[in-house]
């Protein structure tokens, strides 16, 4: 998800997991994208396997706290 197309009115409900930083884009409409739980109960899974997946080499992953 781009934070920008959201326009501030993020849902109280989502909570922001990471944030993808891509290097050299060049298919994405912005260099940064935010990935969001929309479960709070799944929080801590979706960090876990953002954290085990095996991105890209341009790209730059940074959990949230």
């Amino acid at each position: 998800m781009y934070d920008a197309w959201l326009n501030g009115h993020i849902p109280k409900n989502w909570k922001k997991a990471a944030v993808l930083k891509i290097k050299n884009k060049i298919t994405v409409a912005q260099l940064e994208v935010s990935i969001y739980s929309i479960d709070t109960a799944h929080l801590e899974l979706l960090k876990q396997n953002i954290r085990k997946f095996n991105w890209d080499k341009n790209v730059t992953v940074r959990l949230m706290d």
